[in-house]
């Protein structure tokens, strides 16, 4: 006689294994000048039934189905298969396997790009807002379940404590949705000198707390340095340390990092805050930044700058036309809590070439990442591309494999690499010799695997000098 409770469990099991592999983005809008990619990349050794559904404001939706072939880098351009011009969308794809998607988009001499979220919250912190007439930030949200959502967005400005975003507006409009809808929030508008004074021409943060989940994400267009960035949110308060591998300086490029915690503000003065900047020939410096970090509110912008141009005060000194990495670890010293880890969100901003680029410190190095993003122009100068990766373990040698897998299914390029304990590696994937030529038609697409025994922290740049613009992207973990 079969045993009932094992046939729950092989079926519960099996339930397991068909559990749909979902990849989302809140971003999206397209017209005749704004144009979008979304690279998808399949690194497994069997193709992928996947659907990519895009989500509007009005609750309507758009369904396609795919199959995206195995060990191969696909493109799905929205304005190609029936998107709406000129109305937001989110994108939402599911597929019974693992894929890792990318949203590029191009928008009038700004290039923004970001990793889809594998995450759904009701708790996201997004950093890099800046309130300024020059500067348009959006904040865009899908809701994730059928059911109707009430959202909160609480910022957390440079100087003064914490509001709520509903505190400063007449209308609640925006704080509520139906299920399955893509919300955009032009920040910018709601947020102004006369109604928010605390957060004129300052950076601030954002908290969005939902009772059902979510996804949130930052698009921010400054036209001061003349670029923007797409940032997707964290899916929590943030964390007691993080990691950026990106790091340059010279008199030509400006840097800043930008922290909130929410961290009450009665304990301001209490906080154990340390900056450490690992330098490519092996100098470390540790800075105590509790001077920069206690004497405001819950959000902290740090200038970078090279050893000439910096203040001392709310700018540091850097050595110039050096690679660095940056790691921070925050905690509590006041004595009733002494020691326990504060959670931080933090953003690191990159100007370089006229172009932005801005991202999240990663909290969590991983063995194995993936970017659906990667081009390589027939003419290599159109294009530059450079990959970052940090071994932040203190004792142990990494041994990195990065796998490249091209847009016609040809056999991936592989790339070995070692990576000294608390070091980076930069590889110019543009110039790489070892890489595949772009296509006689124009470029090749291909997507990136990185495959390492130690845990590690990557980071992606893209330039492009013919659509104009650049971005980054910290990769997708697995």
């Amino acid at each position: 006689m079969i045993n009932k409770t094992l046939i729950l469990l092989i079926c519960w099991l099996c339930s397991i294994n068909a559990i749909a592999n979902t990849l989302y983005m809140p971003e999206g809008y397209v017209n005749a000048e704004v144009l979008e990619f979304i690279g998808v990349l399949n690194s497994g050794e069997q193709p992928v039934e996947a659907k990519c559904t895009f989500y509007y404001e009005d609750g309507r939706n758009l369904s396609i189905p795919f199959v995206f072939p195995a060990k191969q880098r696909s493109t799905i351009i929205p304005t190609e298969v029936g998107v709406d011009f000129d109305t937001p969308f989110a994108t939402v794809i599911t597929a019974e396997q693992n894929l890792t998607a990318t949203l590029i988009h191009y928008d009038h001499g700004n290039a923004l790009g970001e990793n889809f979220s594998t995450t759904t919250s009701t708790v996201w912190s997004l950093v890099g807002s800046y309130r300024d007439d020059q500067v348009r930030d959006f904040l865009t949200i899908y809701v994730t379940t059928d059911d109707e959502v009430e959202i909160g967005i609480t910022t957390y400005p440079t100087y003064g404590g914490p509001t709520a975003l509903d505190e400063i507006r007449d209308s609640t409009i925006y704080l509520k949705s139906e299920g399955r809808r893509r919300i955009s929030i032009p920040l910018h508008e709601l947020i102004t000198n006369d109604n928010h004074g605390c957060c004129r021409k300052t950076p601030y943060g954002i908290v969005v707390k939902a009772t059902k989940p979510i996804v949130a994400a930052l698009s921010h267009y400054d036209n001061n340095m003349q670029g923007g960035y797409l940032i997707m949110g964290i899916p929590s308060l943030g964390a007691d340390h993080g990691y950026i591998a990106e790091g340059f300086m010279n008199s030509g490029i400006i840097e800043s990092l930008n922290f909130m915690t929410t961290h009450s503000r009665n304990s301001s003065g209490s906080r154990s805050f340390i900056l450490k900047v690992h330098y490519t020939d092996g100098l470390v410096v540790e800075l105590n930044a509790n001077r920069l970090v206690n004497h405001v509110g819950n959000q902290v912008n740090i200038w970078l700058k090279n050893e000439e141009n910096a203040n001392g005060y709310s700018e540091l000194s850097l050595r110039e036309n050096i690679g660095y990495w940056i790691e921070y670890q925050v905690k509590d010293s006041y004595e009733w809590n002494k020691g326990n880890p504060v959670p931080v969100a933090a953003n690191f901003v990159h100007t370089d070439h006229g172009g932005i680029n801005g991202s999240h410190f990663v909290s969590q190095p991983a063995k194995v990442w993936e970017f659906a993003e990667g081009y390589r122009s027939s003419e290599r100068d159109n294009v530059h591309e450079h990959l970052l990766i940090v071994n932040p373990d203190r004792d142990v040698t990494a041994t990195v494999k990065i796998l490249i897998y091209y847009d016609d299914g040809l056999e991936p390029t592989e790339l070995e690499y070692t990576i000294e304990p608390e070091k980076k590696i930069g590889v110019a994937l543009h110039a790489n010799e070892a890489l595949r030529e772009a296509h006689p038609s124009g470029g090749i697409s291909y997507g990136i695997r990185i495959e390492s025994d130690v845990a590690v922290v990557p980071y992606l740049t893209h330039y492009d000098f013919i659509l104009q613009g650049s971005f980054a992207l910290n990769g997708t973990p697995y």
